[in-house]
């Protein structure tokens, strides 16, 4: 349970390297959404726009969508560090717990 805290913190330090994260403006993967969904599709290209333009919540928003259809471990640290970066600590721990969990090898070393 120590680790927890300790992988919070380096989520933060690490939150402003997110293009070594993952988070390029060249990676534009468009999301699969369900028939039906109405929501606009989101990419990671647009996440990482917000980003970088410091729009942490809608940065956020976005990471939301994404891992809600496919949630690929490097977009779920992402969304960790959008929560931590939006004072949302808990919801940072749950997903990052979440990787825990699942034995996901965290690349924070590369970041």
């Amino acid at each position: 349970m120590r680790l927890l805290p300790l992988l919070l913190a380096l989520s933060l330090a690490s939150c402003d390297k997110a293009d070594e994260a993952g988070l390029s403006s060249g990676d534009a993967a468009e999301v699969q959404r369900p028939p039906g969904d109405q929501i606009e599709p989101m990419s990671r290209a647009d996440a990482w726009a917000f980003y970088k333009s410091g729009d942490h919540a809608a940065f956020t928003a976005t990471l939301e969508a994404i891992t809600a259809h496919d949630p690929v471990p490097k977009d779920v640290y992402n969304l960790a560090c959008g929560y931590a970066l939006t004072d949302r600590a808990d919801e940072a721990m749950e997903r990052l717990t979440w990787l825990v969990d699942r034995g996901t090898p965290f690349f924070l070393l590369d970041d």
